[in-house]
Formats: C-alpha cells, sequence, structure tokens
C-alpha cells in the first residue's frame, strides 16, 4: 500500500465480481483488500485502514446490513453497498445503517469510480489551508507563529516601518541584557 494510493476493502463473494474490480481499481493506482465471506471484514478494516469498503449485503456466514452497521461504528470510513437487493426498503436500511451510497448490480465500472471518488471526497479530511502567521509581540521579542521567533528592534507605535531579525541574523544583533520581569504578551498586527 503506497502512500499516494488509495486502499479499498472490497466485501464480495463472487470471485468474477472480486475480479473485475480488483483489476479495474489495481489499473487506477488503487491499492484493494479482499474478504470473500465478510468474517474477516472488520479485522481487515483495523489492520489495513481502508480509505473506502465496496460491500455486498448478501454474504455467506454474516449479515451486510448487520457488517455496514458493525464496520460504521468502528469507522468513518466511506462505505458503498454493491448489491444485487434492488428494493427501495434495502437500501434505506444500508443508508440508515452507516453506508454513504448504494449501487445495484450489475453496475458499470466508470459509474463505479466516480461514486469512489465522490465518497473519497465527503469522508476524507480536508487539506488544511495555509492560514497567515500569527504575530505575537513580548517586549522586544515578537514569536511569528508556528515556531519562528523574530527580534523587533526600533519599534514604536509612531513608526511606519520596522526592522525584524530571523534567529539567522541572531548572532550578530547585541541583544538587551535578560531582566526577571516577562513583560506581557499581547497581539500584534
Amino acid at each position: 500500500m503506497g502512500p499516494d494510493r488509495t486502499t479499498v476493502l472490497l466485501v464480495e463473494d463472487d470471485q468474477n465480481i472480486v475480479d473485475l474490480v480488483r483489476s479495474n481499481l489495481i489499473a487506477r493506482a488503487h491499492d484493494v483488500v479482499v474478504s470473500k465471506d465478510g468474517l474477516d471484514a472488520v479485522a481487515m478494516l483495523e489492520a489495513s485502514e481502508p480509505d473506502a469498503v465496496l460491500l455486498d449485503l448478501m454474504l455467506p456466514g454474516i449479515d451486510g446490513f448487520e457488517l455496514c452497521r458493525e464496520l460504521r461504528e468502528r469507522s468513518s470510513v466511506g462505505i458503498i453497498v454493491l448489491s444485487a437487493r434492488r428494493a427501495e426498503t434495502d437500501k434505506v436500511r444500508a443508508l440508515n445503517l452507516g453506508a454513504d451510497d448504494y449501487m445495484t448490480k450489475p453496475f458499470g465500472i466508470e459509474e463505479l469510480l466516480a461514486r469512489i471518488n465522490a465518497t473519497l471526497r465527503r469522508s476524507r479530511p480536508p487539506p488544511l489551508a495555509p492560514t497567515a502567521p500569527t504575530l505575537v509581540q513580548a517586549g522586544d521579542v515578537v514569536h511569528q507563529r508556528p515556531g519562528i521567533v523574530h527580534y523587533l528592534f526600533d519599534y514604536s507605535p509612531d513608526m511606519e516601518y520596522m526592522e525584524i531579525v530571523s534567529p539567522a541574523d541572531f548572532k550578530t544583533v547585541d541583544m538587551p541584557p535578560a531582566t526577571d520581569k516577562v513583560p506581557p504578551v499581547t497581539p500584534w498586527k
């Protein structure tokens, strides 16, 4: 499982569907983990931490609806049901138990890929937006978060500019002597 690849847990007992879905996902840079009976799906969810789950409801040995509920209780991973069950009551039940989407078999692979991408957009946290640095002034020290300290010299409120010296330049600057008093920290804009 590569760092830039999406991992999909496929819970499906029909080998033809497993082969079709797996080969198409792998061809599009996805890693695929397969559970053929659903009994090991929860353990596979926890071990592989997939980005999405494709879940058949009619599995041997386990109720697919119950598995859907259990997967949702354990993770916020996107769950897409792939089922031959076409009744509206089945679709509503699966969605109410935690599925994010529902596709009936047979399905087109391009539509499945589009639904996987849509589910990933909703289930993955958005990337952190860059924020403007926050400056805090304490006496002659200006702290620009995160983690960069600048030392401010020759500043007064009526000045139109100020000189900011970075830590790289610090060794060439004479600092005022340290005191036991810590000046109050106030936001500086």
